[in-house]
């Protein structure tokens, strides 16, 4: 894979022209993030709703961005270096392939389609056709959940033994969204912290999972399981729909050691760690919280950036399709154990 055209930045090298498609909710955070890369150019918006991609060109755009309400059109015209899929979850897998089928390097946010089978199809289109992909499973990148893993592998000498993700909300987010959403709900939200446990933990060797339903009919929306890693050591998964605004939380517990990340209506934002016999707080050195954010999303568009200016896939901790087809199989394991 070769890099973007070399439309030179000041130093000389290549900048990267970007079209956004979705300009709503989560496409906030993103355009906030490309906005404030400076080897981006803004080349083009794209929404159905003209009054609010009309908000989002006044907000992030640029005089020589173009907006579009047909995004077909705007690939055809605007022939970006690489395309950001930020559309609903019904939506993702559709125009996902169909920029991936033109040869689009492509950015989509999760779930990289409802259905797994509908990742592996977007991760045959991209070795198809040769192009790079990244699904936004940004908690990979948060700078707490590095400094954490930090803390306790180095008091270790190697990697956590036992892992725990946590990941609540509230059940007002099943109104939000159709059945056919909400019956996998561990796959389009919690799928974070199920996908964090998989990226930390490495390759599975085997689970133990089941999903409840308690508010919601026949909806599962409490999710629990036990992760064996090939490496011996041991994932625990906790996620609920039924209380909280929101909770998210990682604990890693090494050699006598231990630490803890978390965010009580937030991202994972603070932490602990014990090692030495003593607690202490977990700080960010100055270098990794200055132009960062804690949800990760800063560092994750930052990431696909560079991979195009420099020309190879993207490398961890991004998700390319491939690897998040394997966080989906997860998915459908917790789903398949519902009831039981």
């Amino acid at each position: 894979m070769s890099p973007v055209s070399p439309t030179p930045d000041g130093a000389g090298a290549p900048r990267v022209r970007v079209a956004v498609i979705g300009t709503g909710g989560i496409a906030t955070v993103h355009l906030r993030a490309l906005r404030a890369l400076p080897a981006v150019d803004l080349a083009a918006l794209c929404d159905r709703d003209a009054a609010r991609l009309r908000v989002a060109a006044e907000r992030w755009g640029t005089p020589e961005t173009r907006t579009f309400t047909d995004y077909r059109r705007m690939l055809d015209e605007v022939r970006p270096d690489a395309v950001w899929v930020l559309v609903s979850v019904p939506a993702t897998f559709a125009v996902a392939a169909e920029c991936l089928r033109r040869g689009f390097d492509t950015v989509l946010e999760k779930p990289p389609g409802l259905r797994t089978d509908e990742t592996r199809e977007l991760a045959a289109l991209a070795e198809r056709h040769q192009r790079r992909a990244m699904v936004a499973f940004n908690r990979r990148f948060n700078p707490y959940v590095r400094l954490a893993w930090r803390a306790v592998t180095e008091a270790s000498g190697r990697p956590p033994a036992v892992l725990v993700a946590e990941y609540h909300k509230g059940p007002q987010q099943y109104a939000d969204y159709p059945p056919e959403v909400n019956a996998r709900w561990i796959g389009v939200d919690a799928v974070h912290a199920l996908d964090l446990l998989r990226h930390l933990g490495g390759p599975v060797r085997e689970v133990r999972a089941r999903s409840d339903a308690h508010l919601h009919g026949d909806l599962p929306d409490a999710f629990h399981g036990i992760v064996r890693f090939e490496s011996g050591a041991t994932g625990h998964l906790i996620s609920t729909y039924t209380s909280v605004p929101k909770i998210e939380r990682l604990q890693l517990f090494g050699d006598r050691c231990w630490a803890v990340t978390e965010g009580i209506g937030s991202a994972m934002n603070t932490g602990r760690v014990f090692r030495d016999g003593a607690f202490a707080d977990l700080t960010l050195p100055p270098e990794e919280a200055q132009g960062s954010d804690a949800f990760g999303y800063w560092a994750e568009d930052r990431a696909f950036v560079e991979c195009l200016r420099r020309g190879g896939p993207p490398e961890p901790p991004a998700a390319t399709l491939a690897d998040a087809v394997r966080t989906m199989e997860l998915v459908d394991v917790f789903l398949a154990g519902w009831g039981d």
